[in-house]
């Protein structure tokens, strides 16, 4: 749990950097945080559920977790949505620096030959 929150707020961070035209580095920081975000979407979705029972059920048996777990099951699913919305913005507004990487790329495959 912690560490799903250490990811979206690094994340977070990450993604709220501007990118400008030709600025190659920061466009690939930001295209690597959307792919990790990508690769990670299914499994921490589906984890959600499973752990809010697990610790219900731990509660019902008198076994407390530490109240900032807690207080992570509840926040989590909240940030999570936040996160994939803002990726989703920033996706679309790197879209067209990307493809002007690719026609950079291009024109330097086609110089090359």
């Amino acid at each position: 749990v912690q560490e799903l929150g250490s990811f979206i707020e690094n994340t977070e961070i990450g993604l709220a950097k501007t990118v400008t035209d030709g600025d190659y580095g920061k466009l690939v920081d930001i295209m690597g945080h959307l792919m990790a975000i990508r690769d990670r979407q299914l499994s921490t979705e589906q984890h959600f559920k499973p752990l809010k029972a697990t610790s219900n059920l731990l509660r019902t048996y008198s076994q407390q977790l530490p109240e900032h777990v807690y207080i992570l099951l509840e926040a989590l699913p909240e940030k999570w949505k936040n996160l994939k919305k803002v990726a989703f913005t920033v996706k679309h507004e790197v879209a067209p620096l990307q493809a002007n990487e690719v026609a950079v790329i291009r024109r330097k495959c086609v110089q090359f030959e």
